[in-house]
């Protein structure tokens, strides 16, 4: 599975995106905080995400 993230997206926007995550999910904060950041975006920008609402532009990580 992939993350898009659409074009424009800051620093910031990710950043506010995983604290969200991690507020809503306490149980998961023993795993590494490179898992919990790719569980986050994924959760906020799957690429089915871009595919239905901003075909131009996205970027795979």
């Amino acid at each position: 599975m992939h993350v898009c993230l659409p074009l424009g997206v800051e620093r910031g926007q990710m950043i506010d995106v995983v604290i969200k995550y991690l507020d809503a999910n306490p149980a998961q904060r023993h795993n590494p905080a490179r898992m919990l950041t790719w569980l986050a975006l994924l959760e906020a920008f799957p690429c089915d995400y871009i595919k239905t609402r901003n075909t131009s532009g996205a970027r795979l990580r």
